[in-house]
């Protein structure tokens, strides 16, 4: 026993030092002592070495765009894509609030993205993008790209996504969820339900992007753009009904991103031949 305390001992002196020495692309796993967990815990370590499940052959961490219209969820499956894969969540609506913030203007409740310039939506993406943790994790992309122009720029400028989901939901489901949206005008979160902190309770507010008029401004202007974002990559895209429950919508986002394309078969087969 006292043997085994040393060793834990010294595992805990160094493991923050060795973490901090990989940072950008370590990994933590919860693994509990549950035998009947050792599954679930596997599964999380092949997502996160990207093993195919067809063969043995490593492929390049996972470029992930999530498309869909205000309220259809993008954010809950990115963060969720996020973690299963272990991939950096580049929310577009964040880097948004970042750089007006650096450039001092203040916008109550915040800028959709879909309101800004390509110009400067693609400067802000692309330059978050070339960042370390993304070169060496992978992403996934939060509402972007939102036009062909930015679709064309994510070729140019070689941030080939491996997967581009599409999140279809009707106006009325959209309507419906946003109805009760609030927004933190500190830090630009949205709140679907009251928040347990009665400071930030207290300063939520209803944005005037998610008036219903402006809902369905919105919802038309995605209409309009994704297709042509689409069609800018026609072997890695995958449509989603996303009017359902999250865990369903989900479980079926994981079942398109480890099906394997015919391209990554017909590179398996040459890496097996070779």
């Amino acid at each position: 026993e006292d043997f085994i305390n040393h060793r834990l001992e010294q595992y805990q002196r160094h493991i923050i030092s060795v973490a901090e020495f990989y940072k950008n692309i370590v990994r933590q796993v919860e693994a509990s002592g549950d035998e009947s967990a050792f599954e679930l815990v596997m599964d999380v370590i092949r997502s996160s070495l990207h093993v195919r499940l067809h063969s043995n052959a490593p492929f390049r961490s996972h470029r992930i765009c999530v498309l869909g219209a205000p309220g259809s969820g993008k954010t809950t499956q990115s963060r969720a894509i996020s973690r299963n894969y272990g991939l950096v969540h580049v929310d577009v609506a964040v880097l948004v609030r970042k750089f007006q913030a650096e450039k001092g203007v203040l916008v109550e409740g915040g800028t959709p993205p879909e309101w800004m310039s390509d110009e400067e939506l693609c400067e802000i993406v692309g330059k978050r993008l070339n960042n370390v943790d993304c070169l060496r994790k992978g992403w996934v992309l939060d509402g972007f790209p939102k036009t062909a122009a930015q679709a064309e720029f994510l070729r140019l400028n070689h941030h080939w996504p491996s997967r581009v989901a599409s999140l279809a939901v009707s106006e009325e489901t959209v309507l419906a969820r946003t109805a009760d949206r609030k927004i933190d005008p500190v830090t630009g979160a949205p709140y679907y339900r009251p928040p347990q902190n009665p400071v930030v309770a207290g300063r939520l507010m209803t944005a005037d992007f998610d008036e219903p008029a402006k809902i369905k401004e919105r919802y038309a202007l995605h209409d309009e753009n994704v297709r042509g974002v689409l069609q800018a990559f026609p072997t890695v895209r995958f449509g989603i009904e996303a009017d359902g429950a999250i865990s369903e919508l989900t479980s079926a986002i994981y079942e398109k991103i480890n099906e394997a394309l015919p391209s990554e078969l017909a590179q398996d087969a040459a890496t097996a031949e070779s």
